[in-house]
């Protein structure tokens, strides 16, 4: 059967066929340990002592919300009576994706978005200096694929330049605003912490940043 929808990331590869069913899940590599083994993965409903899996019998709607980032997927299914509707969001935010789209922003002249997703930055960085992989709108942790734990031993969960480039975007600010009272509440709370961390955070025989993880 066709694989409607590939997805993967290099080292991960999902396949799914016209009813949104799994069939290949390779991993670790490409192309090799299928583990789906031939067969494929599909969600069962079971209502009112009817039972149906996920498959041609069910009618599909795939949405936006309109004006969001919000898809919308309904589920019909006429012999069970059931609609069931799921709703998915991205709202994380990526402080890599935050400068980058902020650096813009004050490129345009909308420096008072900018401000605020500097000011954001400076609220959930960590006390060390360095910013986490990603963080919700109200500042809470995200979920991530970094570990704390490698092989046994401690290590930090970042990307070194998702704290860089924050700094980097902040400075463009400051040399076309000059905004001072956005600059001076930031000195102590974001631009010295990382600024610290940054410089301590490095190979000892190299100076090289030390290792963290990439895209």
């Amino acid at each position: 059967m066709p694989r409607d929808i590939p997805v993967g990331n290099g080292r991960l590869l999902l396949c799914f066929d016209e009813s949104y069913c799994i069939r290949d899940l390779s991993f670790p590599h490409i192309g090799q340990e299928n583990h789906v083994g031939g067969g494929f993965c599909r969600l069962g409903t079971w209502v009112d002592r009817q039972f149906s899996w996920g498959g041609r019998d069910w009618k599909r709607d795939l949405l936006y919300i309109p004006d969001t980032l919000v898809i919308q997927a309904n589920l019909y299914h006429e012999g069970l009576a059931l609609l069931l509707v799921r709703r998915a969001a991205c709202s994380c935010v990526w402080p890599r994706d935050g400068a980058l789209v902020a650096n813009a922003l004050d490129l345009s002249g909308y420096l008072i978005p900018a401000q605020n997703f500097y000011r954001f930055a400076a609220d959930v960085i960590e006390q060390e200096g360095y910013l986490l992989h990603k963080s919700n709108p109200d500042g809470t942790l995200a979920s991530s694929w970094h570990p704390w734990f490698s092989v046994g031993k401690a290590q930090l969960p970042i990307q070194e330049d998702e704290t860089a480039l924050v700094i980097w975007a902040l400075w463009n600010h400051f040399v076309l605003y000059r905004d001072i009272e956005c600059i001076k509440p930031l000195c102590r709370t974001l631009i010295k912490r990382a600024a610290d961390f940054m410089c301590q955070y490095r190979d000892l025989e190299t100076g090289l940043p030390s290792k963290s993880y990439d895209l």
